[in-house]
């Protein structure tokens, strides 16, 4: 199987990516070691960053907010993390700030 079927396959069965998956398992681990209190550096090394700068940015994009400010309790659980997100981004909620949300 070629890595471009293997993609498509994978994506068709889990609703995502293979490189998608990988990334939300990432964020995963690191909200576990947020948790435990680790800082960045170490943080960014063990979920497979350069640095922590990247892990940084790379967590910004997938959260909307900063490691460090997201609240404690929401860290509780993937899901609430996710929620968080979606309710703490105008695009994904809908939320009038003057531009249209993309469609669905």
């Amino acid at each position: 199987m070629s890595p471009s079927a293997f993609s498509h396959s994978y994506a068709r069965e889990a609703g995502q990516s293979p490189m998608a998956a990988l990334a939300d398992l990432r964020m995963e681990l690191a909200r576990n070691l947020l948790l435990r209190g680790l800082k960045m550096d170490a943080i960014a090394r063990q979920t497979g960053f350069c640095d922590a700068f990247h892990f940084s940015k790379a967590f910004r994009k997938a959260v909307r907010h900063a490691a460090q400010r997201v609240p404690p309790r929401l860290l509780a659980t993937h899901a609430d993390l996710i929620a968080w997100r979606s309710r703490a981004s105008p695009i994904r909620s809908g939320v009038n700030t003057g531009t249209a949300a993309p469609p669905p």
